[in-house]
């Protein structure tokens, strides 16, 4: 299971790999799967692609990030990106449970040797609510705004995910700090499920 330590020692880096104050303005302008996925995908390219044949690739057969070895792949990762607002909905929730397994179960139909494929859940949480002028640039603003304001806490969306997802194999979480945009700190949080294994291995 090396690649396992190897993604949970990159997570922990990817609030230096950014740059100052760069991932909070891209995830109040948008969902951040893909920045994250993209620093991550090029922290391991970094680290060990381009050698003995292994190669990280994004969007590899339309899985997230892949490493994959003289063509077979041997580690597969979907995320998924919501805010903490999501996750602490109130009246129904948000279904998000459902479409970190529908990630999972994809990935398991993929033959995979290495059997190490990965779900990550990350959720934004502004620390506090834009103001008017900044309507147009920051993402789902008046949902940003109604939540910020009514004081939800990074902790209990960390204790939800835990609660609503009680069968996952979780095998990292934490916080990036991402800086502050549009005078609002931001951190995003993560949690990483896995390692699964493929429902066949040829």
């Amino acid at each position: 299971m090396v690649w396992k330590q190897r993604i949970k020692e990159k997570l922990d880096e990817l609030d230096s790999l950014f740059q100052p104050d760069e991932l909070a303005y891209l995830a109040l302008t948008q969902k951040v799967e893909h920045a994250v996925r993209d620093k991550l995908a090029f922290a391991l390219h970094a680290a060990f692609g381009e050698r003995d044949a292994i190669q990280v690739c994004r969007e590899w057969r339309r899985v997230d990030l892949a490493v994959i070895k003289n063509a077979d792949p041997l580690v597969l990762l979907e995320a998924k990106a919501y805010y903490t607002f999501d996750i602490l909905k109130h009246g129904k929730p948000h279904d998000y449970p459902t479409w970190v397994l529908r990630d999972v179960e994809k990935l398991k139909t993929i033959p995979t040797p290495g059997n190490e494929m990965f779900a990550l859940l990350l959720a934004t949480h502004p620390h506090a609510p834009p103001r008017d002028q900044f309507r147009d640039a920051v993402k789902y603003f008046s949902s940003v705004s109604r939540y910020a304001r009514s004081g939800i806490q990074l902790q209990d969306a960390q204790s939800a995910v835990r609660a609503r997802l009680p069968d996952q194999p979780m095998i990292a979480e934490g916080t990036i700090p991402a800086g502050k945009a549009f005078d609002i700190e931001v951190t995003v949080a993560y949690w990483l499920f896995g390692p699964y294994q493929s429902y066949s291995t040829s």
